[in-house]
């Protein structure tokens, strides 16, 4: 009988480890995808910013702290911040 106690205890603690450890995993993932999201556009205007794809997106000016762009494909801004590193497109 105190075995099986052992042994049942000895699962729920393993049970409750792997619940912690799941949501940590979790909640990881989910930073890092939300990270990967921030700038507000899909990875391959990211690429294209980056020069990946200099079809999809044309420069359209800069300044001291932004460079623009136009969507050739949709006509919408994007706006690349040369100081934070973030893209925002609009439209």
């Amino acid at each position: 009988m105190e075995n099986s106690i052992k042994i049942q205890s000895q699962l729920i603690r393993i049970g409750l480890l792997s619940i912690v450890t799941m949501t940590i995993l979790a909640f990881g993932l989910a930073l890092k995808a939300s990270a990967d999201t921030t700038t507000g556009i899909a990875p391959l205007m990211q690429e294209a910013l980056t020069g990946g794809n200099s079809d999809v997106l044309r420069e359209t000016g800069e300044d001291s702290n932004y460079i623009y762009y136009i969507d050739l494909t949709t006509g919408q801004s994007v706006t690349y911040n040369l100081k934070t590193g973030v893209y925002y497109y609009y439209g």
